[in-house]
């Protein structure tokens, strides 16, 4: 299979973090875990996206606060308003439109497109609606960290993140992944289960994307608010130690024996706590990890100083640097690795 060429970053040197990574990634050794926030960002851009759901749902005053609010706040202010099944399917129709206006001012994506999804609204999920309007192939794959992750030769990835890009970032680079939903609540113990199948184990041509926080399809599954976060923290907990299905043990193994690169996440985040408190806190064997996320740049270097320690203490190292000119550094190693 050809081979992405990557444009090499301007940043960071990621020598050290390649030390360790790139001989576990030809071991097929290395989970990468993906963010939300980084998968929205492919989808809609910089576009705050709590603040345009206060909007549209009708509470301004939310996105007018001195705070800016989260996903998780405004949601939780609309499941009192309605019910959590509604706020859920409020929050990927919000996603829908974002998506749909980026793609009406992408110069690469034809008008009469974006008026064929739009009569499709209803019927189509985030995913599918970003497949549809092929928004990850108009901006290339040397653009795109998702395509570039891809290309590595890996049995598991996990993610957090909503939306199926992952899985479509692995079928164009001819691969046939499997998509599993994490039950971390009794509604979504009936969810299919590809480890359950005789025929299939996870390998590099036909990996394995487990979904932490749920998927688009099933508005019910997502993680999306605080008291989520806790309900999925419980059904992990409860969990460790019995072997129950929660976290399959396939994957409790895996996440045992192999390097972990986290990508996108923020330390202080929910997003970030509920894996590290959750699915990574009953790793058998805590090895050398990569934890890669943008500076904030407000950030001060005391904050900077308490991410390094508190990482240090989980056996992660940090890159400051965007997951994408990380990943591009990575993959050219990679690439002058097998050479």
């Amino acid at each position: 299979m050809p081979r992405i060429r990557a444009r090499r970053s301007d940043g960071a040197d990621n020598t050290n973090s390649n030390r360790f990574l790139l001989p576990r990634l030809r071991a097929g050794k290395v989970i990468p875990i993906v963010s939300n926030q980084l998968i929205l960002e492919r989808l809609v851009g910089g576009i705050p996206v709590a603040t345009y759901l206060a909007d549209r749902l009708g509470y301004p005053s939310l996105s007018k606060a001195a705070n800016e609010p989260t996903i998780a706040h405004v949601l939780e202010v609309h499941r009192m308003m309605s019910d959590s099944l509604t706020a859920n399917e409020d929050y990927l129709d919000a996603i829908k439109f974002l998506l749909l206006e980026r793609a009406r001012q992408d110069t690469m994506i034809s008008a009469e497109l974006v008026a064929a999804m739009e009569g499709q609204f209803g019927k189509l999920t985030v995913t599918q609606l970003a497949r549809e309007l092929n928004v990850e192939q108009s901006r290339g794959p040397q653009l795109d960290p998702l395509r570039l992750l891809a290309e590595f030769p890996l049995p598991i990835y996990l993610t957090s993140s909503h939306h199926g890009l992952l899985e479509e970032a692995l079928r164009m680079a001819g691969k046939e992944p499997r998509t599993m939903i994490c039950p971390w609540k009794e509604t979504l113990a009936n969810f299919a289960d590809p480890l359950s199948d005789p025929n299939f184990e996870p390998s590099p041509e036909r990996p394995l994307v487990f979904h932490l926080m749920g998927l688009d399809d099933s508005p019910d599954s997502l993680v999306l608010t605080e008291d989520d976060v806790l309900q999925f923290l419980m059904g992990i907990s409860a969990d460790i130690g019995r072997h129950n299905d929660t976290i399959p043990v396939r994957i409790r193994q895996a996440l045992s024996e192999s390097s972990l690169l986290l990508l996108g996440y923020s330390v202080e985040a929910w997003e970030c706590k509920s894996l590290v408190y959750g699915p990574l806190a009953d790793r058998a064997r805590p090895l050398s990890s990569l934890f890669v996320c943008p500076l904030q740049s407000e950030a001060s270097e005391a904050w900077r100083l308490y991410a390094e320690a508190w990482l240090r203490q989980r056996e992660m190292e940090i890159h400051w640097g965007h997951p994408s000119d990380y990943l591009r550094e990575l993959y050219e190693a990679w690439n002058e690795d097998l050479k």
